[in-house]
């Protein structure tokens, strides 16, 4: 029985070659079946050399391309594609491509992805994307990241306002709370929308300028 079971043995090995070089081949495939896989270790393990044609779309003319890319390329969880991620966020011009880039960098929960994401919490032009930014550095929790999510508190937008409320929780330092509570002596309601008022632009301009 062993020895008639060598062949197949050898087949199905040689089957499942080929069906993980097409996977890696084909795209769509590609980022279907990573993205539908659940344990980080075997997807970092198994499609690790899908990294490269995955990195080489992120510059892709087409938009969905470029963000199906990065989804899959935050799901292996490689730190050497962090680059090319880093580069998505602050240079696309696409702004939903930037929160896709931002998201990715979150997952890999690095200190290594914290630059960028501070330099896109400050520079960025839209409000969604630094508030995705926001988001990541709560999720990495350094805290080289509280001087900008302090700031980050007085945004003119809405959603990064909260967002970064919600980051300097989670960093958890004792500067990032120490922000938190200059933020509710303005007696704000933090189930509701944060808004930007005089007072507390003030005092977290001050708060900060003392970092």
């Amino acid at each position: 029985t062993t020895r008639k079971g060598r062949p197949w043995d050898r087949l199905f090995l040689r089957l499942k070659e080929v069906i993980d070089n097409s996977i890696i081949q084909n795209r769509q495939v590609t980022e279907d079946k990573i993205a539908s896989e659940s344990t980080p270790v075997r997807v970092r393990q198994h499609y690790k050399g899908a990294i490269p044609k995955l990195v080489s779309e992120l510059i892709d003319p087409d938009v969905s391309v470029r963000i199906k890319a990065l989804k899959a390329l935050a799901r292996i969880g490689d730190e050497e594609c962090l680059e090319a991620i880093a580069d998505a966020l602050t240079t696309d011009s696409n702004r939903e491509v930037r929160i896709a880039a931002a998201d990715a960098l979150g997952n890999f929960h690095t200190t290594a992805a914290v630059s960028a994401l501070i330099r896109t919490l400050r520079e960025d032009k839209t409000g969604f994307v630094r508030a995705h930014a926001a988001k990541s550095l709560g999720m990495i929790g350094d805290g080289r990241a509280v001087v900008a999510l302090s700031q980050g508190l007085d945004d003119t937008t809405k959603t990064v306002r909260r967002a970064s409320y919600e980051a300097l929780r989670k960093v958890n330092t004792p500067k990032a709370r120490s922000a938190i509570e200059v933020w509710e002596s303005t007696g704000q309601d933090q189930s509701a929308h944060i808004e930007s008022i005089p007072e507390l632009t003030g005092e977290i301009q001050k708060f900060t300028a003392s970092l």
